[in-house]
């Protein structure tokens, strides 16, 4: 006959009843030690989260950990169900890691969690009282207003506009602002950009939202001042009849290619805007011409100032010829400019300094030379015999080298530019067309009568 199961649990057969009892006990007495860990659990969590506050504890997921918790404690006392160990444990794990995490945050920066401390205090009697509520509210507008009324007062003292006008002017930056935020540019920036156009483009008229913004996102490309950016556009806008916003369009197209051809955009554009009288005398429909001087200028280690220097020097003809035979006869060989005077009296100066470079040879060549004979040759330059010693010594690798044929990398660099070239052309002219129809509508409403 089997053996009866009950007996294992200290039951008889006499009485199968005492058996179910001591199971029920054990049972019980196992769920009651599963819901009071669940429960130590939750007061563990809680006082946790007071300790490091409301914000500090959602962000180590101390809130989630509490949550889940609580609602699988309610579920299986509601069900009727009994508590695993592995559930419990698991919960268990679960409160350890986000404590862990929580107060790990908590020594690394204290300052955080007192903040969040702080917080949770304010929105308690915050939400607590709906007076307190109502006056916050109101401290904030407030707030608001007393700065903007400031911002508006030092306008008016800065600009001497009334104080309606500062206002618009205050509350037009502050848009800007918060349009350009996300790109990482802050007031300072709107403020600078807001000065160079009323400085460059005839006063706070032309100060638009729309051209503050444009200006002040330049400066992610060009990597030079507004002041610098808003010279440039201004002798650009002089002899085009693009739009500024095509025209700055063409800067970073230009900064593109800038790069392309190993050089930082804030070289060159720094260089433009140094140089505003070379740039403003020299320029041509577009302004590339000397922008290709001022990249094969810093390409040889010297800028606009230097190219400058050798034009005017070119075009004072009767000392540049006289300068030009002293060289020659002091180095034994022929100097003739000819050719670089007549390319700079066309304004093609990219073209002067490569018949510049043909003068003066290599720096194997210039090394060879003595002092005289150096200071000779920069005299016919009208340039110092440090910055011909530069050219000298880049002439090879400078500007692709005017005796060196075309590289692989040099093909791969020109069909580059040609397709960035393009590309811009066509978002130029698609500006141009928008401008166009732009003009014809405000034409057809003004003649409409509204």
């Amino acid at each position: 006959m089997p053996k009866d199961p009950y007996e294992k649990l200290g039951g008889t057969k006499s009485n199968k009843r005492a058996p179910n009892t001591k199971q029920k006990e054990i049972e019980l007495k196992r769920s009651a030690a599963l819901s009071d860990r669940v429960l130590k659990t939750v007061q563990e969590l809680n006082e946790a989260n007071k300790e490091q506050g409301s914000l500090l504890a959602g962000i180590t997921g101390q809130w989630d950990a509490t949550a889940k918790a609580t609602k699988v404690a309610q579920k299986h006392l509601a069900e009727g169900k009994p508590l695993t160990e592995d559930l419990v444990k698991e919960l268990e794990d679960a409160a350890e890691q986000s404590k862990a995490i929580g107060e790990a945050v908590q020594d690394t920066l204290p300052g955080l969690a007192s903040m969040s401390k702080g917080a949770q205090k304010f929105m308690t009697v915050l939400m607590g009282n709906p007076i307190i509520l109502i006056a916050t509210a109101l401290l904030l507008v407030i707030k608001a207003v007393v700065d903007a009324y400031k911002a508006a007062r030092e306008f008016q003292r800065e600009l001497g506009t009334g104080l309606i006008n500062s206002g618009l002017i205050a509350l037009k930056l502050k848009a800007v602002e918060a349009n350009v935020y996300l790109l990482g540019l802050g007031a300072e920036d709107v403020k600078e950009s807001f000065d160079a156009i009323r400085q460059n483009f005839g006063g706070i008229e032309a100060a638009s939202f729309g051209f503050i913004k444009n200006l002040t996102k330049a400066k992610l490309f060009t990597g030079v001042t507004a002041e610098e950016t808003a010279k440039i556009l201004a002798i650009q806008e002089s002899i085009s009849g693009l739009s500024r916003e095509a025209l700055l369009n063409q800067m970073e197209a230009n900064s593109k290619m800038i790069e392309l051809r190993g050089l930082a955009p804030s070289t060159i554009f720094k260089d433009l805007a140094a140089n505003s009288e070379f740039f403003a005398t020299s320029m041509k429909a577009g302004s590339k011409n000397v922008m290709n001087t001022a990249i094969q200028a810093a390409k040889l280690g010297v800028n606009l100032d230097t190219v400058s220097k050798i034009s005017s020097g070119l075009l004072d003809f009767e000392t540049s010829i006289e300068k030009q035979m002293e060289a020659s006869m002091l180095l034994g060989r022929q100097i003739n400019l000819d050719k670089a005077r007549q390319l700079s009296f066309m304004d093609d100066h990219e073209g002067m300094m490569r018949e510049i470079l043909k003068q003066v040879g290599g720096e194997a060549e210039f090394e060879k030379l003595k002092g005289f004979q150096r200071r000779a040759l920069a005299e016919a330059m009208n340039i110092s015999v440090e910055e011909l010693s530069r050219m000298a010594r880049t002439r090879e690798t400078a500007a692709g080298g005017v005796q060196a044929k075309a590289t692989t990398e040099e093909k791969t660099l020109n069909t580059a530019e040609e397709s960035l070239k393009v590309l811009y052309d066509i978002r130029d002219e698609s500006n141009k067309r928008t401008d166009y129809s732009k003009k014809t509508a405000d034409a057809v409403t003004e003649a409409a009568g509204g």
